[in-house]
C-alpha cells in the first residue's frame, strides 16, 4: 500500500511540473498589437511667416487643422484659413 501511495504522489508531482514546464515553453513572448492608429496626429510645423504652428490632422474625418501659440495669452489659437480638406487631396488621381 505503501508502495502505490508513493508512485501515485510521484505521478502527480510529475504532471503538476510538466504543466509549468509548459506554460514557460517557447510561444509566450509578448507580441506587438496590430490595430487602429490614433485618430489624431500632431505636427509641430513653422509658417513661411516665421511662425511656430501646430499641425493637427484627424485621421478619422480627414481633415487638417492649423494652430498657433500665443505666447502672451499661453494659449493656441486657430489660424485664419487654415483648415484643410484632405479627403479631396487624396481623391485627386496621381499625375
Amino acid at each position: 500500500m505503501g508502495k502505490t501511495l508513493a508512485i501515485c504522489f510521484l505521478t502527480v508531482t510529475a504532471l503538476i511540473l510538466a504543466g509549468v514546464v509548459a506554460q514557460m515553453g517557447p510561444g509566450h513572448e509578448a507580441k506587438a498589437q496590430a490595430g487602429r492608429f490614433a485618430d489624431y496626429v500632431m505636427v509641430p510645423a513653422e509658417t513661411s511667416g516665421g511662425i511656430d504652428a501646430l499641425c493637427i490632422i484627424d485621421t478619422t474625418t480627414q481633415r487638417m487643422l492649423f494652430f498657433q501659440y500665443d505666447n502672451t495669452a499661453k494659449e493656441l489659437t486657430p489660424l485664419r484659413g487654415s483648415q484643410a480638406d484632405l479627403k479631396k487631396d487624396f481623391e485627386r488621381p496621381v499625375e
